[in-house]
């Protein structure tokens, strides 16, 4: 395994909007997140990949943010897009802003430019055009599969993609909606689940969504050799391995089977987690 490489690259700023929708009432409610649109210098002038992450340390900080791409290099190797949840928490009994996201969501203007840095390889790879690829992602989690989907389509890859998205409100978090559901139309995404936690009293969340599906999670894991990508919060990660385990084992009819299957497809790369 190759230790990614950190290349510099200038980031200036082209467009944001917003992907969250809001109205005055729903402040505070709404997870608030930006599209940003970037065109990319460097000096090697070479196309970035879909596996690529972005590193930037924003200013008053010595560490580094590391950030999915949301857009495909085969539309325009010379232009970046990152999807940037603004990330607020209680300090002292204060709301604060986190110091990355305040700079690329407030403070960063249209046509400003910055230092970041390119880092190869470190995110999730592109799968083969014939493999099926299952995309689980929460919030902001949604930009890595955002390229990936355009990414395949420019390439045409015959591989279907089924994308499993989790937020709070289906009216105001439901980011890339008018997208998504043109790559529905257009047959790149060949099927789309979406939870959204609070519009119900009983709460359903991606993994939820997962689990009624465990019969076809399992077809495409062992039979078409789906590669199965997971982006979003750090404790996804159990609970999706945990279902991934009982429909295969389900499946397997043997659960020492299933424990070892998972633990093959994680050391191949089958399942690809990106957590933040």
């Amino acid at each position: 395994q190759t230790t990614p490489l950190y290349t510099p690259v200038t980031l200036a700023l082209t467009a944001r909007r917003p992907l969250h929708s809001m109205t005055t009432k729903d402040v505070g409610s709404a997870n608030q997140a930006y599209h940003l649109t970037f065109d990319l210098v460097q000096e090697k002038n070479e196309a970035y990949k879909v596996n690529d992450l972005i590193s930037i340390t924003p200013p008053g900080s010595d560490k580094e943010r590391l950030y999915s791409i949301a857009s495909s290099p085969s539309v325009n190797p010379n232009q970046l897009s990152l999807c940037i949840a603004k990330h607020q928490f209680i300090l002292n009994g204060e709301r604060v802003n986190g110091l990355c996201s305040d700079y690329l969501i407030e403070q960063l203007n249209v046509g400003q430019a910055f230092k970041a840095s390119l880092k190869t390889g470190a995110g999730m790879p592109l799968p083969n055009r014939e493999t099926p690829s299952i995309l689980i992602a929460t919030g902001a989690g949604i930009a890595p599969m955002m390229s990936m989907l355009e990414e395949r389509k420019q390439q045409q890859h015959s591989g279907q993609n089924w994308l499993l998205f989790g937020n709070r409100y289906s009216d105001r978090d439901f980011y890339y909606q008018q997208a998504l559901n043109q790559y529905v139309s257009d047959g790149t995404l060949s099927q789309l689940d979406c939870a959204f936690s609070r519009d119900s009293e009983q709460k359903v969340y991606v993994q939820d969504k997962l689990k009624s599906k465990q019969e076809q999670l399992a077809k495409w894991l062992l039979n078409q050799n789906a590669q199965l990508y997971v982006c979003g919060r750090p404790e996804l990660k159990q609970e999706i391995l945990a279902i991934v385990t009982l429909s295969l084992e389900t499946a397997l009819q043997s659960r020492q089977e299933a424990r070892i299957k998972v633990h093959t497809m994680l050391k191949n790369k089958q399942i690809t987690f990106e957590l933040f």
